[in-house]
């Protein structure tokens, strides 16, 4: 794996916690956001005994660990493939919380642009 190598002039040194703590915020976050769609199709992906309060405030604590991973990273490729991610699913969990199901197109929009990623 090329980011194992010390010589690899792309690597950077991160917390693998906090990548982790990425993922499993993403993953959350999903999770919550097709929730009840899931439901429909009678599947879910909650963790077995979870509330959506419980899988919220996991969600939240990981992405915590996510933007400290983020914010760690060198100014390039690698910062602005995971910077527009982390802000979508912060967002979706503000919008989640405040009763809607996702963002809008509008907001999604305002996200990209607030990041300075150009697509």
């Amino acid at each position: 794996m090329l980011l194992l190598r010390p010589n690899f002039t792309g690597y950077s040194y991160s917390n693998r916690q906090d990548a982790i703590g990425f993922g499993r915020g993403l993953q959350a976050v999903n999770i919550l956001r097709n929730h009840n769609e899931d439901l429909i199709r009678g599947v879910t992906f909650m963790p077995q005994g979870w509330t959506m309060t419980e899988l919220d405030q996991y969600a939240r604590r990981n992405l915590e660990l996510a933007d400290r991973y983020t914010s760690a990273l060198p100014t390039g490729p690698a910062k602005d493939f995971c910077t527009l991610p982390l802000a979508l699913a912060q967002a979706t969990l503000d919008t989640i919380t405040k009763g809607f199901p996702k963002l809008s197109r509008q907001q999604v929009m305002a996200i990209v642009a607030h990041t300075g990623i150009h697509l």
